[in-house]
């Protein structure tokens, strides 16, 4: 008699396929139920009932049922999903008799709504112990209803586990009278909301918690089993008893006379003393935790793979040592055993390492080779990299090969964010693979049009995020998907861009209007504003009038000085208006609720409207509330996709089998993911009530990836850089590598840089070349003649942008509108010099006087307070030098010329135009040109090496006679003002010689030279010698912020070159 006595227990080992395997030992009866043969008798089946942890592996396990059993009639067992790590409970929610004899579950989004409004009443009459702490100090959190709306999240979550793993909130007074901090003790206060506050409530509703309702649920299958009311054979497998109920459920299936039990991939090559090790480390026999080493043990060891099925075994009343009696299932092919064992070798328990060294216990050389044959490594130089490397992987994997028509291949991986780059990579390949893993409601089209909505309708004036709800992929507003786009795109553009203002949603239309009179009143209105006919404006006008009136639903929720309103009518008024929005020319709203996203969101906002709460927030906190009760929600597909591709978290894969599995992401933080630490309980507080340590999900996860590197082809994958940090190789990983052996590790990299050589052939026979910085060379009649004074600097540093400009056509795209900024308060500055110095005497030229005029242009400007504020203090500062220097310049100043105009065709053909800001003609006859300048640039460096020639330009044509009623005039200064107040107020540019040899920056050899160099370049362009190369002089290496370096594509030609030259990213 063995230790496992009668009973019915089993194992099916990693890589034998696990559902296939049970399939096959049902159909043939290995169980010795006494079972008719199926292939004769239909009813053979019917009477089976089978327990697996998902409703995934349900779903394989009657496929590979029905496989075994052929083209034949039957009836297939009951296979019932415990809900063990989906996010439903599978079978146990269904109407059963006995689910109707128990209280009735809260809705998730009923509870975090009603938890709210418990820790909005907690904080109201604060506990004496807590009050006494805050000696009359305020109670800061939570700070408001939506902040209690996350603290509740948090504590529904908390209560979830605490009833599934079934530890006992009461053991927490016994941690705090022994051992604990005061803050945690105010803590402990605070969580009386989850323990007793909240089950007084669901039982005043008749209501019960989810998981309690579950626990209670398998509870009572548990004594239908046990008592011998369960008619026919039952099986549980694939589990390993996560949740102590379902442990309870395994074991009386155990016991039952007709029951089996068969556990995924218990690890029997693993030492008996190994085995021993885990049992004294999570439970000393003798002397118990007798110092800080022993509880550190007892905490790491739970991230070792079988410390589950340890467990598991100890509730069935076998000690490790009977491992060895339980029969397994199927074996592995040869090669698929070697590598378990390396693998079980690699992740054993820290202290039981030093066998790394005992070569006699490892596999030998070449069947270590053997077994790793079918596993590459990839380490790819970033995530970017990994998922693409990942994807061209899978790609191969699918190809028939002779042995198998129709491969089937697989990534799992926990980095959600990898796992949608890879989706997306393989639509490359034509390949549509859904992510079963899901994503956050708040990520997908509907959650966020949600999310834009409310921010809109309650938050601060914020252009981007009304634009981005104005070009929603939803955003119809009674238009065809195109006209949609054509009106928003004039909406944006007319009225959230270019001028400075404040971009309400409820000033909208006055803001397009603003656009269309900016069309006739902006001398440097773009050539797009130009181009709309009214027509277009009054589409616009229409359009954003349509835009406001859809948000009149939350809107007058805040009418006649309503502060707050329930979360039930904020929840259905936001439901009418993401409808106003998404509703399309037929009035259908199929592309909002139609899809797995819509029918979620519907069903949160369902819920808001049909809680029992009475919870009442303010308009601004819906935006946080919302946020919050979206967090939560995930998305799943419901279906389709590529037949044999899939890409799956760890949870959904277990228990599968495929061809091909890619295990993407293993680095540490990752996977395994770092343990995540309890908000509101402390690791002393956890262990109290009995709750498992963060670890033991890292031993889960360790389970997983033992059991999925079985597969026959696996390839690990990592990125060596996060961003910008570099990673570190995830603990498995490392571990294999030393058990491993170097050559067969260098082997399993050598397959990966294969893929990663050919990715990036690949990459470079789709590109061509990298892109090489371009210079076009258009035709010379196409080619502009006449040039601004500013524009001939951009002439010079980056003639690709006058090409895109003034060849192509194209305008930048103006600025959302925001504040009045730098431009702004250079113009107003302007104003205010001109009007102080124009026909102006010394004695007028007093700080007093010119203040007094920044009051008055200030105030005529309509500036915000702030602003008005900031910019005259900024002023002020400037203010004495610029009055003293001006005084001082009055005696020697005959006539001043502002914003003077000026043209004039150069003996080349070419014409330069523009404004100076201001001309004095002194008394000896010769002429000061000065240019205002708000910052430091230009340097005098720029301006005299003619980086920046406006002022030499302007001197030459002064020179000539080509301002407007101003006589050729010699020019004797070039001046830059800088009106910053922490510079000093006037810089000379021109400069003479001191001594023979030095360079001549006098205004007329910088005015000639100037000129040369401009129609010299002009020519040269007209004529084919130059191109309008992109960036030629830029101002700096790393500054990408030109209007034209994306037309450009100057990130990806400078990376190359920086490359090619031994640069690359910092």
């Amino acid at each position: 008699m063995t230790e496992t006595g009668d009973r019915r227990i089993y194992s099916i080992p990693p890589g034998a396929g696990f559902l296939r395997i049970l399939a096959e030992a049902l159909v043939d009866d290995t169980f010795g139920f006494g079972l008719p043969n199926p292939a004769t008798d239909p009813m053979a089946l019917s009477a089976v009932t089978i327990y697996l942890p998902t409703r995934r592996a349900a779903r394989v396990l009657r496929s590979e049922i029905a496989d075994r059993l052929g083209t034949g009639s039957a009836i297939l067992p009951v296979i019932r999903a415990l809900g063990e790590t989906d996010d439903d409970t599978g079978y146990f929610e269904e109407d059963t008799p006995i689910a109707l004899e128990l209280d009735p579950p809260v809705g998730t989004v009923d509870a975090i709504l009603s938890l709210a409004e418990l820790v909005l009443a907690w904080k109201s009459k604060l506990p004496e112990a807590i009050a006494a702490h805050l000696d009359g100090a305020p109670m800061m959190a939570p700070a408001n209803p939506a902040d209690a709306v996350w603290l509740a999240r948090a504590l529904f979550d908390l209560v979830q586990a605490v009833e599934s793993e079934e530890a006992d909130f009461g053991k927490l007074d016994e941690a705090i009278e022994a051992d604990l901090q005061e803050w945690w003790r105010i803590t402990a206060e605070f969580l009386k909301v989850a323990r007793e506050f909240w089950p007084a409530l669901l039982g005043e509703r008749g209501q019960s918690s989810p998981a309690a309702h579950h626990n209670a649920l398998i509870d009572a299958e548990t004594r239908r089993i046990a008592e011998g009311r369960f008619d026919g054979p039952v099986i549980v497998a694939g589990s390993t008893g996560t949740r102590p109920s379902t442990a309870r459920l395994i074991a009386a299936i155990a016991g039952h006379t007709q029951g089996a039990v068969v556990l995924p991939g218990l690890d029997k090559q693993m030492a008996p003393a190994h085995w021993g090790m885990i049992a004294d480390f999570a439970e000393p026999t003798v002397g118990g935790f007798q110092n800080p080493s022993s509880r550190l043990d007892a905490v790491t060891i739970r991230s070792h793979p079988q410390y589950g099925l340890f467990r598991l075994l100890g509730a069935l009343g076998l000690p490790p040592s009977s491992v060895a009696d339980i029969p397994e299932l199927g074996q592995a092919p040869a090669t698929i055993r070697v590598r378990n064992q390396l693998v079980s070798t690699a992740l054993l328990p820290a202290a039981a390492t030093t066998v790394w060294s005992d070569a006699t216990l490892l596999p030998a050389a070449d069947e270590t080779a053997k077994a790793l044959a079918g596993v590459t490594l990839i380490e790819a130089a970033n995530e970017r990299e990994e998922a693409e490397a990942l994807a061209a992987a899978m790609r191969a994997a699918l190809e028939p090969t002779a042995e198998n028509a129709e491969p089937v291949a697989a990534l799992v991986t926990p980095d959600r964010a990898l796992a949608r780059r890879v989706v997306i990579e393989l639509r490359r390949y034509g390949i549509e693979a859904d992510d079963s893993g899901g994503r956050g409601l708040g990520d997908t089209a509907a959650g966020s049009l949600a999310r834009l909505a409310v921010s809109v309708a309650f938050g601060p004036s914020d252009p981007v995020a009304l634009a981005a709800l104005i070009k929603h992929p939803l955003a119809r507003f009674g238009c065809e998907p195109n006209e949609a786009r054509r009106l928003g795109e004039m909406v944006e553009s007319l009225g959230l861009r270019g001028e400075p203002g404040e971009a309400r949603l409820s000033n909208l239309p006055e803001l397009v209007l603003a656009g269309r009179k900016r069309r006739y009143t902006d001398r440097h209105a773009p050539a797009w504003l130009k181009r709309l006919s009214d027509n277009d404006i009054d589409q616009a006008l229409t359009h954003a009038r349509t835009i406001v009136a859809a948000f009149e639903p939350l809107l007058e929720l805040f009418h006649e000085g309503m502060e707050t309103a329930s979360v039930g009518e904020l929840a259905f008024a936001t439901a009418l208006v993401i409808e106003a929005v998404a509703r399309d020319a037929d009035g259908s709203l199929a592309n909002l609720w139609g899809g797995d996203a819509g029918k979620s969101l519907a069903a949160l906002l369902s819920d808001c409207r049909d809680s029992r709460t009475g919870l009442a927030i303010s308009d601004f906190e819906w935006i946080a509330a919302l946020e919050a009760l979206l967090s939560g929600q995930v998305v799943k597909p419901e279906g389709g996709g590529h037949p044999r591709a899939f890409v799956w978290g760890s949870l959904e894969a277990r228990l599968q089998h495929v061809d091909t599995v890619l295990l993407g992401g293993l680095n540490e933080g990752s996977w395994p993911a770092p343990g995540k630490e309890d908000p509101f309980l402390s690791r002393a507080m956890k262990a109290a009530i009995g709750l498992e340590p963060p670890e033991r999900r890292i031993g889960q996860a360790a389970h997983d990836v033992q059991m999925a590197i079985a597969m026959p082809h696996v390839i690990l994958s990592r990125s060596l850089r996060a961003g910008r940090a570099p990673t570190v190789a995830s603990r498995w990983m490392q571990r294999l590598g030393a058990t491993a052996g170097s050559e067969a590790f260098s082997a399993m990299r050598e397959r990966g840089a294969a893929i990663l050589t050919w990715l990036r052939a690949a990459e470079l026979t789709r590109t061509g070349t990298f892109p090489g910085r371009p210079g076009p060379h258009p035709p010379a009649e196409l080619q502009p003649l006449s040039y601004s004074f500013s524009e001939v600097g951009r002439l010079r540093r980056d003639p690709y942008s006058i090409y895109a400009k003034r060849i192509l056509g194209l305008d930048p795209l103006d600025d959302f509108i925001a504040d009045p900024g730098p431009r702004e308060r250079g113009t107003i500055y302007h104003a205010i010099l001109e009007r102080f110095v124009r026909d102006a005497n010394a004695t007028d030229l007093t700080e007093q006087r010119l203040m007094a005029i920044a009051d008055e242009v200030l105030e005529a400007e309509g500036l915000p307070i702030e602003l008005r504020l900031v910019w005259r203090n900024r002023l002020s500062r400037a203010a004495p030098a610029i009055a003293e220097w001006e005084a001082a310049r009055a005696g020697n100043r005959e006539k001043t010329f502002v914003e003077a105009y000026a043209k004039m065709t150069l003996p080349s053909g070419a014409e330069l135009r523009g404004l100076a800001d201001r001309i004095e003609i002194l008394s000896d006859g010769s002429a000061s040109l000065i240019d205002y300048k708000t910052g430091s640039s230009p340097s005098l460096k720029q301006a005299r090496t003619l980086l920046d020639p406006q002022l030499a330009l302007e001197a030459h044509v002064l020179g000539l006679g080509g301002f407007r009623d101003i006589d050729p005039v010699p020019v004797s200064e070039l001046l830059y003002l800088r009106l910053t107040g922490n510079e000093k107020y006037e810089d000379r540019v021109d400069k003479a010689p001191r001594k023979e040899g030095d360079p001549d920056y006098r205004a007329e050899a910088l005015a000639s030279r100037a000129a040369r160099e401009f129609e010299g370049l002009v020519s040269a362009l007209r004529d084919g010698r130059r191109g309008y190369m992109s960036r030629v002089i830029p101002k700096s290496a790393r500054e990408f912020s030109g209007e034209y370096d994306h037309l450009a594509r100057v990130a990806e030609w400078q990376t190359a070159a920086e490359g090619e030259n031994g640069g690359g990213d910092d």
